[in-house]
């Protein structure tokens, strides 16, 4: 991979240090040619290449770091970009007041695509100030966070890749349409410096930020998060044993059909009146694991609201990974679970028409 920045100004030079700590060999070129950027080679070293504007503009990723209305001028001479990439850090500033520049609601990375037919656009390294931008990505209490957007997810991918070599934490805010009026001057992500924090917990309901020098707890062995998730049912905290579910669980509830993602399994104990119409005491008569996969025997009480109780032998698996769930499976006899509903609801009272 061939990077070249496009512009030697505050944002440009901040970036060209990113590179330097890293070792990583840069093309740096502007309109008033590479001799002008000899001090800047001799001051960060070696990864630091003055190039001519022409030849940078040439490289698999273009870091366009040049004021707004320059970018048509300084894009003119580029060769076919060819899907290359151009990482967009360009501000659009109306400088009479320093307010955003009316651009009629369009992103300003759209405006300068047109002017790079082929190039594939990425948003990114314009929304702190550039003394933030050249400090060391990890010198407060976390990474600080780069945000990036744009159409193309390949190449999303790719900066995303770039920015964590750099040290910072990359977020992707998705198409430019989006994220990048986010992240445009004027918008609610520019001027801030942000900082990701390390987090760490031994299941999902612990985790915390973990101060310099905490060392995290012990990850919680998969019969201890299935003991903890169990425990949470038994006393009736539904919203924190479905947050110990992974986003896109599977939950086989044999013999009803499948259901994937956590919001559709809330949604179907929800839809059965879990912590409602019945409190649920679910008691574990034998648990063991094979390797992360948790296989346990229950005992579930379905406690009725108007009376009346469902005893419902269980024999279930869970699979543990990272700390979450992420397939469960449970066994029961299906007609004896009908049969204890039925007689619950044959002894509630019938409302007349």
């Amino acid at each position: 991979m061939k990077y070249a920045i496009i512009g030697s100004g505050a944002i440009g030079t901040a970036i060209a240090r990113q590179f330097a700590r890293q070792g990583l060999p840069v093309q740096v070129a502007n309109t008033r040619g590479p001799a002008s950027l000899q001090a800047l080679a001799d001051e960060l070293g070696p990864s630091i290449i003055p190039a001519q504007l022409s030849d940078a503009l040439g490289a698999d990723m273009v870091f366009l770091a040049v004021p707004f209305d320059a970018v048509n001028a300084v894009l003119k001479g580029a060769p076919a970009w060819n899907q290359r990439i151009i990482i967009d850090t360009t501000n659009a500033i109306d400088f009479s007041d320093f307010s955003p520049a009316d651009l009629g609601g369009r992103p300003s990375t759209h405006l300068i695509a047109e002017a790079a037919p082929g190039a594939r656009l990425v948003k990114s390294f314009n929304t702190m100030f550039a003394k933030v931008l050249a400090r060391k990505p990890d010198d407060a209490s976390g990474r600080r966070v780069l945000y990036l957007s744009g159409d193309d997810q390949a190449a999303n991918t790719a900066v995303a890749g770039l920015i964590e070599r750099f040290g910072y934490a990359p977020i992707d805010l998705g198409p430019i349409a989006q994220g990048g009026l986010l992240q445009q001057f004027g918008g609610a992500l520019t001027t801030h410096s942000m900082i990701l924090q390390r987090q760490g917990g031994a299941s999902l309901p612990e985790m915390d930020i973990i101060s310099e020098g905490e060392q995290p707890a012990a990850a919680a062995t998969p019969v201890q998060i299935a003991e903890t998730f169990f425990a949470h049912w038994s006393n009736n905290r539904i919203d924190a044993a479905l947050g110990m579910l992974a986003k896109d669980v599977l939950y086989d509830n044999v013999p009803f059909p499948d259901i994937t993602g956590r919001a559709e399994v809330a949604k179907f104990h929800r839809g059965f009146g879990i912590g409602t119409e019945f409190l649920v005491d679910w008691t574990v008569t034998n648990i063991s694991a094979a390797g992360n996969v948790v296989l346990n025997e229950r005992v579930d009480i379905f406690k009725h609201a108007g009376g009346g109780v469902i005893s419902l032998p269980v024999m279930g698996t869970l699979t543990v990974e990272n700390g979450e769930i992420t397939v469960w499976r449970d066994y029961f006899d299906a007609a004896d679970f009908d049969r204890q509903l039925a007689a619950i609801k044959a002894r509630q009272p019938q409302t007349s028409a």
